[in-house]
């Protein structure tokens, strides 16, 4: 176990395309909000930072997960390192995560260990909040994104220390990240 992640993690790296792509624009909420819905439509990702003061979902912590929504059963993903996707040199290939469904109380537990168990990182991927009504009510939508037009509201809850590329994909998205002890990403599917 322990070894092959360690031999794995020696290899991992991401492929020299992610080290060229350039900074995506920044901006301020402030700015994006007097620009209106459009703003976030068009124009490729924007970085707005500090965007989220005073928004509920700040308040998110291990043990306020853990009581409003534990018992749910949620899919886990687990790496033999801390980034995804991890490239195996040696085998030219991608390093895919083992999956298995855990309770989320169960899953907080495990990654707060997991932050000392290096190589090992594990992360919850796509949760949607639709499924979660309790956390849902935590997700203060800004009034840039159009709710009515809201179809998913993924959260993404890895360790401190995973690491994940910026990719693209056919939705529109906002995404929240927070570093503290446990890292949380939070995407918005118009």
């Amino acid at each position: 176990g322990a070894e092959v992640g360690a031999e794995v993690g020696a290899e991992a790296r991401y492929p020299p395309i992610f080290e060229e792509a350039p900074r995506c624009s920044e901006s301020t909420l402030e700015a994006v909000l007097a620009a209106g819905p459009e703003a976030l439509l068009t124009g490729g990702p924007l970085l707005l930072r500090n965007a989220t003061a005073g928004w509920a979902a700040n308040a998110w912590d291990d043990a306020a997960i853990a009581a409003a929504v534990g018992e749910t059963l949620v899919e886990m993903m687990a790496m033999p390192t801390t980034t995804h996707p991890t490239l195996d040199a040696a085998a030219d290939a991608l390093v895919e995560p083992a999956r298995c469904s855990v309770y989320v109380a169960d899953f907080l537990k495990l990654t707060g260990e997991a932050a000392e168990a290096v190589p090992f990182e594990a992360y919850l991927a796509q949760l949607n909040l639709l499924r979660l009504p309790p956390l849902l009510r935590g997700v203060c939508l800004s009034t840039a994104l159009p709710p009515s037009s809201l179809s998913i509201a993924n959260l993404w809850v890895g360790g401190a220390l995973m690491k994940n590329g910026l990719h693209f994909d056919l939705y529109d998205n906002l995404l929240y990240q927070v570093e503290i002890v446990m890292m949380i990403i939070l995407l918005l599917i118009l």
